[in-house]
């Protein structure tokens, strides 16, 4: 859906005091979003503030919960002002940050690392990068320092050009990537974070003028140095801080926690204000739902799961929490962990139901292995073709082919095939320049369903296997995580308002789809899967009524003041 270029745009925006103020001298402030707004989450950090703090910029988008999904826009508000411009030429924006002036506006999208004037104009790109950053940070000799996934921090000027290789991830030690970079010290230095497989990470000063690299400290998120002479960095959805001396390179306190609820979605200026977004701490079960929409059960306590998975005969779940796949008896209750080294997640079963796919990070990307599912022997690559992530997706009938997808700075994502012969040949199944996140085969093996945004939204699709043919397009309002029905004569998916779709398919003697009928609606996340019969779904629900959408800012003004006051230094 392309969006309509607006010269300037006037959002209700409620902006209401925060009681009790933590300092008489600092200012804590709400922002609401509209209705029609919420801030982009996931990986990537979608809020930036100019240095002066006088500008404010986020990007509103989409969700893969199917609630009101919108393509992501950067938008841009002057602190002193109720009026907020949609930015045009800026869409599927992601990752903005400021120049030293504050004129410009950073951001990544389809594939280039672009600049943007903040009074409007459009948009120049700088050079080719892949379609999300992991940070970017904007120097005053008018270059700028960024990264990609799994890259190193890749240096270019402002003006355009080539980038250059700073530093490189050291597959030996288990390095994944470099993040979050933040240029210090007019250019001299890099602050950045070290992502590592097994999950620990290190936060590290690079010297530009001598290359030394020094560690700081272990931890894996988006840290900022203060000019009031602290770090603050994200620590298990919430910031903490610590008063840190940039020219000794010396701690002068312990660290302690500020502020709760926030991730990489934080911001701060030069001037002292900062800007984050609220984790809406939605926690999520799972369900069976039938066709009506009756719910009920499957663990009471709810936790924070994610892709459930049927095993083939019914009897076993398998699903991911905490970064580890598990195995959920469902007859018993009992629940097993099958994994314990990095982060692992996606789990799909083998026909056999003897096996478990899985994407991890334990090595130099994501990368697919395997396991017995009764956790009987060592997990065990199944396929890595660094430094690109690959993600299991669907298993063939016979288990001679897998289905994945495969994460890359050209193309963004796309469908490969594995086939389980001697020379485990890989070859593209659809790969083109828009976003192909999920794909089945049928149980027959003789179709792929998949989606894709080459519409301008998402979109589920039907076509041949093993030679593509005419394809089909299923859902005619939106549509994403398309399941297939045991008996291959009915299709199920998420409508983009969050309605689960049925539709009646033949295949014989040539492919029919009729019109999607709704089956219900409700507060429900991400990948589900259907029982043999078609009659029960399971369900990832969302507990908490605050859901997983991000539609509050919180803007505290003054904030090195109360800062210092919370975390003094000991020297």
């Amino acid at each position: 859906m392309a969006f309509a270029i607006v010269a300037t745009s006037v959002l209700v925006w409620f902006l209401k005091p925060l009681v009790p103020l933590q300092s008489p001298s600092s200012t804590h402030l709400a922002i609401t979003l509209p209705q029609n707004q919420y801030l982009a989450t996931g990986f990537a950090s979608n809020v930036g503030i100019s240095p002066d703090g006088r500008n404010l910029v986020y990007v509103s988008g989409s969700s893969d919960l199917g609630l009101r999904p919108q393509r992501p826009q950067l938008y841009v508000r002057a602190m002193d002002s109720f009026t907020t411009n949609p930015i045009p030429g800026t869409k599927d924006a992601n990752t903005p940050f400021f120049s030293p002036n504050g004129q410009w506006v950073g951001f990544f999208a389809q594939g280039k690392l672009w600049k943007v004037p903040i009074t409007g104009g459009k948009p120049v790109a700088i050079c080719d990068a892949a379609r999300i950053g992991t940070g970017a940070s904007w120097g005053d000799n008018d270059t700028i320092v960024f990264t990609v996934f799994g890259s190193g921090l890749l240096r270019v000027s402002a003006k355009g050009g080539q980038p250059e290789e700073l530093t490189s991830p050291d597959l030996k030690k288990g390095e994944l990537g470099h993040q979050w970079p933040q240029i210090l010290e007019k250019d001299k230095s890099i602050l950045f974070c070290i992502v590592t497989s097994d999950g620990s990470g290190r936060i590290v000063i690079l010297s530009l003028e001598t290359g030394e690299q020094r560690e700081l400290f272990v931890g894996s998120s988006k840290v900022r140095y203060l000019h009031s002479g602290h770090l603050v960095y994200a620590y298990e959805g919430n910031l903490r801080a610590v008063p840190f001396d940039l020219e000794k390179m010396k701690f002068n306190g312990p660290p302690i926690q500020i502020l709760d609820r926030v991730s990489s979605q934080f911001t701060v200026s030069e001037t002292g204000s900062i800007v984050y977004g609220i984790n809406p701490a939605a926690e999520n079960t799972v369900v069976w739902v039938d066709r009506e929409g009756q719910v009920s059960p499957i663990k009471e306590v709810p936790e924070s799961y994610s892709i459930p998975r049927l095993s083939p005969d019914g009897r076993h779940l398998a699903f991911d929490w905490a970064g580890d796949i598990w195995i959920l008896d469902l007859e018993r209750g009992t629940r097993t962990r099958l994994t314990v080294e990095g982060r692992n997640f996606s789990p799909i079963w083998t026909p056999d139901g003897f096996r478990i796919a899985f994407a991890t990070s334990r090595s130099r990307s994501v990368d697919i292995y395997w396991k017995l599912a009764d956790g009987s022997d060592e997990a065990m690559p199944l396929l890595a073709r660094d430094p690109y992530p690959q993600i299991p997706l669907s298993w063939s009938l016979d288990g001679q082919h897998l289905l994945f997808r495969e994460i890359h700075p050209e193309s963004d994502e796309d469908i490969w095939v594995l086939s389980r012969t001697p020379d485990h040949s890989i070859s593209s199944v659809i790969a083109t320049e828009f976003l192909e996140r999920r794909a089945a085969f049928s149980p027959d093996g003789d179709w792929l369903v998949y989606d894709s945004n080459e519409s301008g939204r998402s979109e589920v699709y039907v076509q041949p296997f093993p030679s593509p043919g005419k394809r089909w397009q299923i859902s005619p309002d939106g549509g994403s995580f398309p399941v297939w029905s045991a008996d291959v004569t009915e299709l199920f998916y998420r409508q983009r308002d969050g309605w689960i779709m049925s539709v009646a398919v033949e295949t014989e003697p040539v492919f029919v789809a009729k019109d999607p009928q709704r089956l219900f609606e409700g507060r429900f996340t991400g990948i589900f899967d259907v029982t043999a019969d078609g009659q029960r779904f399971v369900m990832t629900q969302i507990v908490e009524d605050s859901g997983a959408l991000v539609t509050e800012l919180r803007v505290v003004l003054n904030w090195f003041e109360e800062l210092k006051r919370l975390v003094p230094s000991e020297k």
